[in-house]
């Protein structure tokens, strides 16, 4: 698969998310299934401008960084914490985050291909593009669900 969130690629991504469940174990990390859910939420609000949190990026985070991380190195499972902000406390069990989780994943679907120039800011990366974002979301989106082994 295609390490995008896109037209293509969204309802492979949404068949995964339905398969998390509150009883799954973690293979790595600390976030909870709900909490998992509630992160991938917040990330896609951050992406759309729904959500804008404290920009603690800097010249190395937004070039290098950003560059290497969505290009070609491997993510190190459970060795890097993201900031709080990045990781809500779950507001609903795993179903209802699983529910919002998906809204937002076609919001984002939708927007991103009806304005893929448009930008959204990350607090960590900085301004990147809706197209950049489908990269950043389906290696991140990735990550955390092999976590669970979906």
């Amino acid at each position: 698969m295609a390490l995008l969130l896109d037209t293509a690629t969204l309802d492979e991504f949404v068949a995964r998310v339905e398969r998390v469940e509150s009883a799954d174990q973690r293979k790595w990390g600390a976030l909870s299934p709900a909490g998992l859910l509630a992160h991938l939420t917040r990330v896609i609000e951050i992406s759309l401008g729904e959500y804008t949190g404290e920009d603690i990026s800097n010249w190395f985070t937004r070039s290098i960084m950003k560059w290497g991380a969505f290009s070609f190195m491997p993510w190190p499972k459970g060795r890097i914490k993201a900031p709080d902000e990045f990781t809500p406390d779950p507001d609903e069990d795993v179903a209802g985050e699983r529910a919002k989780l998906i809204d937002a994943m076609k919001r984002f679907v939708e927007t991103s291909q009806r304005e893929p120039d448009r930008i959204g800011v990350s607090p960590l990366f900085g301004p990147m593009t809706l197209r950049f974002w489908r990269r950043a979301h389906g290696k991140h989106f990735d990550h955390h669900l092999r976590q669970y082994g979906v």
